[in-house]
Order: C-alpha cells, then sequence, then structure tokens
C-alpha cells in the first residue's frame, strides 16, 4: 500500500465547520462488491480549523486491499468523526466498503447514518440548481469549481487495470489526481448545504455514544423518530415498550415511537405537544408560556423541527437512562 498525505488550507461553511468533518471517495476496480479497491480518498477538516488533512490509500500492487481498510478504520477509530460528506455514497462508496470490510473479515461498519451526500442534497434542491443533470462535474462547473483531472471513473478503472501489469508512473499519477480532485472539490461544494435543522442529521452524546436522527414522521397522535448509533451494538437488540411509548434497536437501526397530546387554542387551532405527564411525570398545566411553546411538535401541521429533535433527544436519552437502570436493579 502506499500512503499519499498533504496538508491543506481550507475552511467549512456553516452548518458543517461545527464538527469533525470527513470527505472520502473510493476508487475500484469495477463496480460490483466482489471488486476491489484501487484507492480510499480522504479529506479530514476538524471542526472550527482553518486547515486539513488529505490522505490517499492507494493499492499499488493489487494486494493491498485489506491493509488500506485496516488502516483507514485505525484512522477512524483515532479521530472523532462527527460527519462523513460523500457524493453518491449512500448509494454507493459505503455499501461497497462494508462490503470489502465483510469480505475481509474486519469487524467494522460504516454507517449511513452519520453521511451527508452531497448528491442527495443536490437532488433535493433541483428548482433551484436547475441543472440538465447532477454529475459531480456538472454541479461543479455550476458553482465555478475547477478540477485539474480530465479522466471519468470508467477511464481510471482501465488505467488501474494498465498499472497493475505496466506499473507506470503515468498511469499511477493520473488515477491519484482523478480521486484527488474528486476529494479536494467536494470541500467547496458543501455549500450547497443549507442551514435548516435537518439538512444534516442531527445528533446527542447519550451514554458516550453519538445519536443520530436521521428521519421522523407524525402519524395520527405519535411521534416516530428514525435513530441510528454512532457503532453497532454488541448485543442483537433493544427493546422497550409501554402503552405510550416504544423503542427498537437492532445493528445501527432504531425506532423510537411516542404519544403527542392534542390540544386546542381559542381559534381552534390544533396544537400537538410533548406529553410531559407520560414521559417526565411533569404536568403540562403547571409550566409557563415559553416551557409549553418548546413542548409544541406541531401546530396546524407546521413542524417546529428544532423542537422536534430536542424532545426526540430528550426522551430518548430518558428512556436509554431507564433501560440502564432497570438492568441494573
Amino acid at each position: 500500500m502506499e500512503k499519499r498525505q498533504y496538508e491543506i488550507t481550507t475552511q467549512l461553511t456553516d452548518p458543517l465547520n461545527q464538527y469533525n468533518v470527513l470527505f472520502f471517495d473510493i476508487e475500484t476496480d469495477g463496480l460490483s462488491h466482489k471488486n476491489k479497491l484501487v484507492i480510499i480518498g480522504l479529506v479530514y477538516i476538524p471542526k472550527a480549523s482553518h486547515t486539513g488533512t488529505v490522505i490517499q490509500y492507494f493499492n499499488d500492487d493489487f494486494g493491498s486491499e485489506k491493509e488500506m481498510l485496516l488502516t483507514f478504520v485505525d484512522f477512524l477509530r483515532t479521530n472523532d468523526i462527527d460527519y462523513f460528506v460523500s457524493f453518491n455514497g449512500h448509494a454507493f462508496d459505503i455499501p461497497f466498503l462494508n462490503a470489502r470490510f465483510t469480505y475481509n473479515h474486519i469487524n467494522y461498519v460504516m454507517n449511513k447514518g452519520m453521511n451527508v451526500d452531497l448528491l442527495r442534497v443536490a437532488k433535493k434542491n433541483q428548482s433551484l440548481l436547475k441543472l440538465n443533470d447532477y454529475k459531480l462535474k456538472t454541479i461543479e462547473m455550476y458553482l465555478g469549481i475547477h478540477r485539474e483531472d480530465v479522466i471519468s471513473g470508467k477511464d481510471s478503472v482501465l488505467m488501474y487495470q494498465a498499472y497493475i501489469e505496466t506499473h507506470s508512473r503515468h498511469l499511477k499519477e493520473a488515477i491519484l489526481l482523478h480521486n484527488y480532485d474528486d476529494i479536494i472539490n467536494m470541500v467547496p461544494l458543501v455549500q450547497i448545504v443549507d442551514p435548516s435543522p435537518f439538512s444534516i442529521p442531527p445528533f446527542k452524546i447519550i451514554h458516550t455514544r453519538k445519536w443520530y436522527l436521521t428521519g421522523y414522521k407524525i402519524k395520527s397522535n405519535q411521534l416516530i423518530c428514525t435513530l441510528t448509533p454512532q457503532n453497532r451494538y454488541r448485543i442483537e437488540e433493544i427493546y422497550y415498550e409501554t402503552q405510550f411509548l416504544r423503542f427498537e434497536c437492532s445493528d445501527l437501526h432504531a425506532e423510537l415511537k411516542f404519544d403527542l397530546n392534542v390540544l386546542k387554542d381559542l381559534q381552534n387551532n390544533r396544537i400537538q405537544v410533548i406529553d410531559t405527564q407520560k414521559l417526565y411525570a411533569r404536568s403540562f398545566d403547571l409550566l409557563n408560556n415559553e416551557e409549553k411553546f418548546e413542548l409544541t411538535i406541531c401546530y396546524n401541521q407546521h413542524i417546529y423541527e428544532t423542537h422536534l429533535i430536542k424532545h426526540a433527544f430528550l426522551v430518548l436519552e430518558h428512556l436509554l437512562n431507564t433501560i440502564a437502570y432497570e438492568k441494573n436493579e
């Protein structure tokens, strides 16, 4: 394995500048999960930093894949990564890496819940970008981002096959440059991420583990939250249920459901609020107006996402504390 490392001067925009962020992109010798990794490219930018580190692990002998993966996992475990950033990482890079971890008998799983997929962000903002397609190079051109390399991903596969036979330095540099531009250009590309509460999956540290809130829906008078823990649980499953609350967690997927109270104001507007009596043994009527407003999740079908995020994590923390207490009894 060949490793290349460079220091760069850069700065992320809000909201990602508040976190430890790892941009990543892989090159492979084919699209099947039976194919091998050629390059794992990374840009690591610590929170509130003006500098970053570019790292490329290169499978220079066609036999270094496991070494690359082990080195990558060591990097992930050593650095406190809050978010991954990728382009099409949900559909390609993360499933491919996880398949290769399994193939090489490495006990690690990359978590999609931590990933900000810039392709998904771009497609979500189609009405604003109005592009003919949503390829990485198309969005780069739209944003005025310049790249040095001129080859495609398909070219990279063919060139790597030729490199393994010839060990041509020219071919190697072209492949590495292609990956370098892919990862380095994602840094300014994050400007398409808006600062709204759910533009990146919010997280909270509970019992030393980060929990990411990756989605929600309100069905009838119940709030249903989809969450993912940063790392998989060693036990097979956590399950907890009462009359008004249900929590189920298996591996990297968790679902939290709890009841909401329905109120009406003097104008007959429908308000859905956290049921403090059931969840926290506190009477809603004894709270002041500001506290009552912060417990409001939905007002005439308008979702208060900031309130939802706050109380989803409070309920999760309260629940996990309860589970831990009952286990210790």
